[in-house]
């Protein structure tokens, strides 16, 4: 199992209203695209994706999360379920927004301290379920958008508390479920248009995970959403968002080799 690198106790936090407001921003986004776009359309970003799959995946996600927040403990998995059957544009739509509406009710009427199950190795809170969301939505209205070529950025700051998101969190969950190995070399992460500087370092069966300007045996540098896109497996994104490919610096496997392990 990976080392536990500390989540969000001593790292950045943003504040529930940042990540709420997020959620329900670019879930209307999501939903927007979704009635006004083929279902069938393929999402270049995600092989085996259509703009069908995604919004589905993300819309069961929001709706199961919202049990976990309600029930305070683990949701049953079949207890949610997508639509079944054929569905046109503007059902999925509905389907999608009715989901996305009852989880930013649920996480805005709820204390943040409250607790709530989490997949993850994190606090066990609704602050953690708000966090953790915020990130999935923005990188799947991505998703979403780039099967339509309109991909909007993801703002810097959030994608900057995204990237220690991902690393303190899904990567650990990530590693320790077998479904990816551990790097054999050490990784900085540099944001480069706000603040955001990360050390990777493999230790033992899992990594060890410090906020820090250090050197790696490999480094990425780019501006935030393009890091965070690329850590969970969205590269070409970039030029869509009027960005520019990562640099990479130093031992070029060591940096695909993190790079590669990505996420859904």
């Amino acid at each position: 199992m990976p080392v536990d690198p500390s989540p969000t106790a001593d790292g950045p936090f943003l504040g529930s209203e940042i990540y709420v407001a997020s959620i329900a921003s670019d879930s209307a986004r999501v939903a927007e695209v979704c009635r006004s776009a083929a279902l069938d359309a393929p999402v270049p970003v995600c092989d085996g994706w259509d703009l069908g799959a995604a919004v589905r995946h993300l819309g069961w996600v929001h709706r199961w999360a919202t049990e976990c927040v309600r029930l305070g403990a683990m949701a049953e998995r079949d207890s949610v379920s997508t639509p079944d059957g054929p569905v046109d544009a503007e059902g999925l739509a509905h389907w999608f927004a009715q989901g996305a509406d009852a989880l930013v009710d649920v996480l805005r009427s709820s204390d943040p301290g409250a607790p709530a199950f989490l997949p993850f190795r994190v606090p066990q809170t609704v602050s953690s379920w708000q966090r953790r969301l915020a990130h999935e939505t923005s990188v799947h209205r991505v998703d979403v958008e780039s099967a339509v070529d309109q991909v909007a950025p993801i703002d810097a700051v959030l994608a900057s508390d995204g990237v220690d998101e991902y690393l303190s969190a899904a990567l650990v969950r990530i590693l320790g479920s077998g479904r990816a190995s551990v790097p054999t070399g050490s990784l900085h992460i540099h944001c480069t248009d706000v603040a955001g500087e990360w050390l990777v370092v493999p230790e033992g069966d899992g990594f060890a995970l410090t906020r820090q300007h250090a050197k790696g045996d490999a480094a990425i540098r780019g501006a935030a959403a393009d890091v965070l896109l690329a850590l969970w497996g969205r590269r070409g994104v970039a030029a869509a968002l009027g960005g520019a490919d990562l640099d990479v610096v130093g031992d070029a496997s060591v940096a695909e080799a993190w790079l590669s392990i990505g996420g859904v």
